[in-house]
């Protein structure tokens, strides 16, 4: 995948965004979210957010949290407050704290905390 990863354009990143949502192999799926997040930016997104919400691995979930940290933007941020706030899986929610640990954390703390303090 780093071969794939490593071309510019438009194809690549179709090809790494497809992997990232329909792949059979969960490790292929996670490893996916990391270069689509590298090369994409907030094009990545929704690819993230959706393997976020709606992966069956859990290591799928915590590497998409990983990879939309890596996104700059304060759209990412508000998005890794959504998930530390209110996904279903305490495990994501505590990847969404711990993987940006000062903005996300500080903010989340400035609003009032996490949904029903279930961290």
């Amino acid at each position: 995948m780093p071969a794939l990863a490593i071309h510019r354009g438009e194809p690549a990143v179709t090809a790494l965004l497809r992997m990232a949502r329909r792949h059979t192999n969960s490790r292929v799926r996670r490893d996916a979210l990391f270069w689509v997040a590298q090369k994409a930016g907030q094009r990545a997104a929704a690819a993230i957010t959706e393997a976020i919400d709606n992966d069956p691995d859990q290591d799928v979930k915590k590497r998409a949290v990983f990879a939309l940290s890596r996104l700059t933007s304060d759209e990412s941020v508000r998005l890794l407050i959504q998930v530390a706030r209110n996904n279903r899986n305490r495990e994501v929610r505590r990847q969404a704290i711990f993987e940006e640990p000062r903005e996300p954390r500080r903010r989340i703390e400035q609003e009032g905390g996490c949904n029903a303090g279930k961290w």
